[in-house]
């Protein structure tokens, strides 16, 4: 009875939180701005920032951002201890076609004009993650990806079941493939959730899934969300926005053991600071997330997602991309402020004059990257990943915890090479799948199968060594990603 009165609870709160959520309040939506460029509440949001009274560093520009991430970087040694993320709207190449710019014209906006622009400044930043909205499904694969790899990257898409004419693009998430490795990636209605692990830079194996010695502290694995919420300033485009981003941070929760893993969630929210939304992730627990905004720390207050713009065609300014986090589990380090204070006088202008804009040969997009630098906490836990698919007992979800009272004895190669040996014997006898319903017998044999994979890692956590359960968790996760 407990229980259910529990989920009831559980249930009724959530709901609560996705109706504040998708309320609409036209009369905010042109609220002016105070002389300095900040909306009325921007202060008394600073205020109650969870980490108001850390310092934080403002990059000013391109050179100064990179700068910084290689410093701290370097500063980190062999250990993870900080990821840099840009999160950028592009501007389809589709939608840029079928409207009009007519302050650079359609050649100015040409894909084969814009794209070698874009690599330019993606190469300026050099982050760890780059968060990228209306990629075009087409580009994706023929341009976007295979530049991306050259850089280092490795890349996630997210694609609906269905593809149309009416959304022929989505969001891509890449990272640095000598820095972090995919634990799982799942996409829903324009979001894109990744979860990530640092690879640790003294393995031998690096950009592959590296088993940590005793000796080297295990990396956290992170969540990115990387969004572009609908775009209608209606109720029922604000209802939508609520609801994908509800359905993005569920998603993300049923993968964890714990919501305390970082997260990061960034994008186009195509909403502002104001409305009730944003007002629901400073104030709600929302999927058991806490949440901060990385532009409403105090020392943010002169960047331009703040007192100017994110979004920045002629007559048409407002700050609409946005970046979230962790705050219990990340520590907020450096903001980026994309265009350093030239730039912005040359091509904006000063505060409140709104007649210039992107894109332009100066910026490839009409939107203005925005971004951050973050450091893992020491509270930090390790967590595991829940994955997907449609058998609840499989062998990847034998994730065995591991206690921090076990013995911290290194793992012999001897003993490693035990193991893996161990592990391939069981793979060699997994029941291969059937397509269909599969019959009771097949069930029966994948069941016998799960048990003797349960078994054995079992027999491995009597041992009581810690190293060994984090050589077998690394051979199931292995075992997952490669299928």
């Amino acid at each position: 009875m407990r229980k259910e009165e529990d989920k009831d609870g559980n249930r009724s709160q959530l709901e609560n939180v996705l109706q504040q959520a998708a309320t609409w309040e036209p009369e905010k939506a042109g609220r002016r701005r105070m002389d300095d460029g900040t909306l009325p509440n921007w202060y008394e949001w600073s205020r109650r920032h969870p980490q108001k009274d850390a310092h934080v560093l403002i990059c000013q520009g391109r050179n100064e951002w990179r700068q910084e991430t290689q410093i701290r970087q370097s500063r980190s040694g062999n250990k993870r201890r900080r990821v840099s993320v840009v999160s950028w709207n592009i501007l389809s190449d589709t939608w840029a076609q079928q409207a009009t710019y007519h302050h650079i014209g359609q050649e100015g906006v040409a894909w084969e004009t814009r794209f070698p622009l874009l690599l330019q400044w993606l190469e300026g930043f050099r982050p760890d993650v780059i968060a990228l909205q209306e990629v075009d499904y087409c580009k994706y694969e023929q341009d976007i990806l295979p530049e991306m790899e050259k850089m280092g990257y490795n890349g996630s898409l997210q694609k609906p079941k269905k593809q149309s004419s009416q959304q022929p693009c989505g969001v891509a998430t890449f990272w640095d493939k000598q820095q972090f490795h995919l634990l799982d990636s799942e996409a829903s209605s324009r979001c894109l959730c990744v979860v990530l692990r640092p690879i640790l830079s003294n393995s031998k194996e690096t950009g592959k899934n590296s088993v940590p010695t005793e000796q080297q502290s295990i990396p956290s694995p992170f969540t990115v969300i990387n969004v572009h919420l609908e775009s209608s300033q209606s109720l029922s485009g604000c209802e939508r926005r609520a609801r994908q981003l509800n359905s993005a941070l569920w998603r993300a929760s049923r993968k964890m053991d714990a919501t305390q893993i970082p997260m990061i969630l960034c994008g186009d929210f195509n909403t502002g600071a104001y409305s009730c939304l944003f007002h629901t992730l400073r104030h709600e627990s929302w999927h058991g997330y806490s949440l901060a905004s990385v532009y409403e720390h105090p020392e943010t207050a002169k960047t331009l997602p703040v007192n100017r713009v994110t979004y920045a065609q002629p007559q048409h300014h407002y700050a609409i991309d946005h970046v979230f986090y962790s705050h219990d589990s990340f520590r907020l380090e450096c903001v980026l402020n994309a265009l350093t204070p030239t730039e912005i006088d040359q091509h904006l202008g000063p505060i409140g004059r709104i007649d210039k804009g992107f894109p332009s040969p100066f910026l490839p997009s009409d939107h203005i990257p925005v971004g951050a630098i973050f450091a893992f906490t020491a509270a930090t836990p390790n967590g595991n990943i829940r994955p997907q698919g449609s058998v609840k007992e499989n062998e990847e979800d034998i994730i065995t915890p591991v206690s921090e009272e076990r013995q911290a004895t290194p793992v012999s190669e001897e003993r490693q090479a035990e193991l893996r040996k161990e592990w391939l014997v069981l793979k060699s006898e997994k029941p291969r799948r059937f397509r269909g319903i599969p019959t009771p017998d097949q069930i029966q044999e994948r069941r016998s199968y799960v048990r003797r994979v349960k078994k054995w890692c079992t027999s491995v956590a009597k041992t009581n060594r810690r190293g060994e359960m984090e050589i077998v968790n690394c051979l199931l996760k292995e075992t997952k990603l490669t299928k």
